[in-house]
């Protein structure tokens, strides 16, 4: 859901991604291995710093943070490349898996997340909160 960069630019900068979902898939120009996760080799430190993720279909099946939900169907409702849909199923495991630490208050639909948000671009909506969503926007 979110990318931050921190640090003092000096080569050694972190990059912090937290509630975010990665669907790996076949390596375009490898076709007999996955896509990387995240690929670095001439940097003094690994950049990258992620947790509250779901990881995927990566090379090496890689599970970097404490709270990762790894090698687990991600629960969207297309992950396809060519009609990939983050929304969340019912059944997602994303769902009130994230963190509010550096989270945005709301999701690419531009609806509010809840307090305990969930991983990835799009907050999972029960059927009778999308009834309830016209009442909400007209201020009831």
């Amino acid at each position: 859901m979110g990318a931050e960069a921190y640090g003092t630019p000096n080569g050694a900068e972190r990059v912090r991604l937290r509630n975010n979902i990665f669907v790996g898939h076949t390596d375009f120009l490898q076709p007999f291995e996955n896509t990387c996760l995240a690929y670095q080799e001439t940097f003094p430190v690994d950049p990258f710093d992620m947790d509250y993720s779901i990881i995927t279909g990566a090379k090496g099946n890689p599970c970097p943070g404490a709270h990762d939900l790894c090698a687990v169907s991600p629960g969207i409702v297309n992950p396809s490349i060519d009609a990939f849909d983050a929304h969340l199923l019912q059944t997602s495991p994303a769902i009130d898996a994230g963190t509010t630490i550096g989270a945005p208050t709301d999701d690419f639909d531009r609806r509010a997340r809840d307090a305990q948000p969930d991983i990835g671009a799009y907050e999972w909506r029960t059927y009778a909160n999308l009834l309830a969503l016209p009442l909400m926007l007209k201020g009831y």
